[in-house]
């Protein structure tokens, strides 16, 4: 049997072709987990992140063409 990926705890035996098999026991545990995975919360929100990557794109686009 596997365990918990973040406190070892056993996880029941998944059933044949229920999906993906699970790696916490609990989202709380998943969620605890998460700053052990290299996570962390940005402080932004996700259309802050799509202006700053459309921006981006814009940015590096504008120098490509003037190099040209």
């Amino acid at each position: 049997m596997r365990g918990c990926a973040g406190c070892g705890q056993r996880l029941p035996r998944a059933l044949p072709g229920a999906g993906r098999p699970h790696m916490y026991c609990t989202p709380a545990c998943r969620q605890r987990a998460y700053p052990r995975r290299g996570g962390t919360a940005s402080g932004t929100t996700g259309a802050q992140r799509a202006r700053r990557a459309r921006q981006e794109a814009a940015g590096q686009a504008s120098e490509h063409d003037q190099g040209a």
